[in-house]
């Protein structure tokens, strides 16, 4: 992603207003690989951009990131104004950083070894780790406002299939109930019984991150196993996203957390064979498993009952919320599930011994 600095020395991201964001106090930074400044689009005199044209499409079809080998661009440059202009930037100047965003996040793909496809280049998901790994070093509202634009684009080129609007707030349903820990034994047998070491293997990951850390199916199903570190403090998910947090992970999870974590290397943890990234693929691979005594389990009670184990355990709430991604508020909804410590513990807690 370029940056361009007018003067030496510290500098100060700025917003100007119309998504894209300029650097002011001559030097050039970037963040690797350097798209520092359009070849023939966009130049610099006296701290104002100078248009090689006026017209929107003429910024799009003339720019050309000048430290980026030809080779490279010739294979994404297409790409990239294809979606520039499906984008239908306003002017030369926005298209021109819009185009730069984009570059930078191609080559990003390319060099994980994903196919450059508007399907995987600009789905959320990408979009999403992009903003989170590759981008890592600029400040949060930078990193928000790349995410911002590359969704934007990514709404328009694949539509509300991948980018489905906000839905119609209403009133929340009560949430199911949680597994009872005899529940949650079966399912674990049902995951080692099933016919082949596909089922088993993705089986595994979807209950050992459910149950282990709370996670849902679409943050199961953005899993890479670098998004998984272990240390002395235990082990955590950095989970992305909307809802992007930490989770420690339930210490009866943390090896098969770990282990997974590890096998599953820098590509997905579910479904690691696969080319597509695709929404429904957790609840998708659970309707093809057999089922077992129990039928298949749930992702969303297999997560309940992570909440309730914690509530039981008298996990603070705000902490609880914290690590679910959602307002402590929610929280609450799950209380009437939650086990109450014996007689003599609650006294203790109340008496603050």
């Amino acid at each position: 992603m370029a940056v361009v600095f007018r003067t030496s020395g510290e500098s100060e991201m700025v917003d100007v207003g119309n998504g894209t964001e300029v650097v002011e106090p001559l030097m050039v930074r970037a963040c690797p690989p350097s798209f520092a400044a359009d070849r023939t689009a966009v130049d610099w005199f006296a701290g104002e951009p100078i248009r090689a044209g006026d017209s929107v499409s003429t910024a799009i079809a003339h720019f050309s990131p000048k430290s980026l080998p030809e080779e490279t661009w010739s294979r994404i440059g297409p790409l990239a104004r294809s979606w520039a202009e499906a984008a239908a930037p306003t002017t030369a100047y926005t298209a021109s950083g819009l185009m730069t965003v984009l570059a930078h996040l191609a080559v990003w793909v390319e060099s994980i070894g994903q196919p450059l496809t508007a399907e995987v280049v600009l789905h959320p998901d990408t979009v999403d780790r992009f903003a989170k790994e590759a981008c890592a070093h600029l400040a949060p509202s930078t990193q928000n406002n790349y995410r911002s634009q590359l969704r934007g684009v990514g709404a328009v080129v694949l539509g509300p299939e991948v980018y489905p609007p906000a839905p119609l707030q209403l009133p929340k349903a009560d949430p199911a109930a949680p597994y009872s820990p005899a529940e949650v034994a079966g399912f674990r047998s049902w995951a080692r019984g099933l016919p082949t070491e596909r089922y088993r293997d993705n089986a595994t990951v979807i209950l050992a991150f459910a149950l282990g850390a709370g996670l849902s199916s679409q943050e199961i199903n953005r899993l890479v196993g670098t998004d998984v570190t272990a240390n002395d403090d235990g082990v955590t998910v950095h989970v992305i996203g909307e809802r992007a947090r930490d989770v420690p992970v339930l210490v009866a999870y943390e090896d098969e957390v770990a282990n997974l974590a590890r096998r599953a290397g820098k590509g997905p943890i579910f479904l690691p064979e696969r080319t597509s990234i695709d929404r429904k693929q957790v609840p998708n691979f659970l309707a093809r498993c057999p089922k077992g005594p129990m039928g298949r389990p749930s992702v969303d009670r297999l997560r309940n009952t992570w909440i309730v184990g914690h509530l039981s355990v008298g996990t603070h709430l705000s902490a609880l919320a914290g690590a679910a991604g959602v307002q402590p508020d929610q929280i609450v909804r799950y209380h009437r599930f939650a086990t109450a410590p014996a007689s003599e513990v609650i006294r203790r807690q109340l008496r603050g011994t």
